[in-house]
Order: C-alpha cells, then structure tokens, then sequence
C-alpha cells in the first residue's frame, strides 16, 4: 500500500493529482470487494478491514489536500515562468 508521502510525491503536475486520486479510489474499492469475500475467515477479514480504513484515510486525505498541492504546483510553474 502506497503511503500518502509516495502519493505526492509522484504528483507533478495538476493531471497527477486526479490521476493519484483515481489509483487511491480504485485501491480502495478493491480492498473493500476482498474484504467482503465468503473465501475468507474472521481473522483475514478483520486483518483486510484495517488495510481497508489505512486506505481510506489516505485517500480522504489525498482529497483534502488536493487544492493545496494543486496550488504548490501553480505556485512553481509562475515562478519558473517569471525566471
């Protein structure tokens, strides 16, 4: 699982940041279809949903710091501009 540091860090421009909130969202889901399979005991399943709220935590996460990094990104490219 991707670390909400290694998702920013792979953020460059403003494309990024959606395409990171994508990668985030669809991780995500996929951990909550696996946490609710019949092929799994309690334990698997208790140990899965932990995996799953890390997972959302970051992706909420992501979310709300998306307009800040969106300005950072804003803020680098006027000044590289500007020299």
């Amino acid at each position: 699982m991707k670390t909400y540091e290694q998702r920013v860090s792979e953020i460059k421009t403003v494309d990024d940041i959606d395409d990171q909130l994508r990668k985030a969202k669809q991780y995500t889901m996929k951990l909550r279809k696996e946490a609710k399979s019949d092929k799994l005991n309690l334990s698997q399943k208790l140990a899965l949903q932990s995996k799953v709220q890390e997972a959302e935590r970051i992706l909420r996460k992501l979310r709300m710091a998306s307009f800040d990094i969106e300005d950072e990104i804003n803020a680098r490219e006027a000044a590289e501009a500007i020299v």
